[in-house]
């Protein structure tokens, strides 16, 4: 038996780190998430379209849960757009899905291997046992916050990975909780973590905290080098 202590630095400077034995002397390194920034031009205005979507907009009539009035105690948050946002061709939440797409097989990389990787660094793809083109958008709605609303701990199992694309943020003071670390997420950029890891969202001391959220799946397609894709489904089933 081996035991193996890592510790693997996170794009914001902070470390995770994960104690694991096991008989095959592998090492296990875990990334507990990653943010990147949004890299299209013109993220504030971005931005701007966004929230005008979200919130006073095309969606303001399509929300699954109303909160009231400034002021009151609430849990939850206004969500709009159902959980299928990203089946309803709104050219601004396309564009940030569309980016998010983009890096999800960097993600899944970083996730399964431990190894943090910026938004440009090359990656090899051929190390991993799965294919990282697989990984699919199933799940995402807008999120608008008034100040004294928070969102109790949870998961997002049994999906794979969660992301929150941060709108906007009038007080910088970390609001979201994974695993019982306050991360403060800047508007333009999203972070990624594992969907089963718990979290929660704290309280502001302003109004109008807004993100774009969404749940990511894998989908089994071809394993790497390991042939007919028909084949792989028959052995593993």
């Amino acid at each position: 038996m081996v035991s193996y202590d890592t510790r693997i630095r996170t794009i914001n400077g902070q470390y995770a780190t994960n104690s694991y034995t096991n008989s095959f002397s592998s090492k296990i390194m875990t990334v507990p998430y990653v943010i990147y920034e949004y890299d299209g031009e013109d993220v504030e205005h971005l931005n701007s379209e966004l929230y005008n979507t979200i919130v006073f907009e095309n969606l303001k009539d399509d929300c699954i849960y109303d909160a009231p009035p400034p002021g009151s105690r609430n849990y939850g948050g206004r969500i709009f757009g159902g959980a299928d946002l990203h089946t309803k061709n709104y050219e601004s939440v396309d564009t940030v899905l569309n980016w998010v797409r983009s890096v999800l097989p960097r993600v899944g990389y970083i996730f399964a291997t431990g190894e943090m990787k910026d938004q440009y660094e090359p990656v090899d793809y051929e190390r991993l046992g799965f294919n990282s083109d697989s990984f699919r958008i199933v799940e995402c709605w807008g999120i608008h916050y008034w100040k004294t609303e928070t969102v109790p701990v949870h998961t997002h199992f049994p999906y794979t990975i969660s992301f929150s694309y941060c709108i906007n943020e009038p007080n910088t003071s970390p609001k979201f909780v994974l695993e019982g670390e306050k991360i403060p997420i800047e508007p333009g950029k999203a972070m990624f973590f594992l969907s089963h890891k718990d979290h929660e969202i704290l309280p502001s001391d302003e109004d109008g905290r807004c993100c774009l959220i969404g749940n990511i799946i894998f989908i089994y397609e071809k394993y790497l080098g390991y042939g007919d894709s028909e084949k792989n489904f028959r052995r593993l089933s």
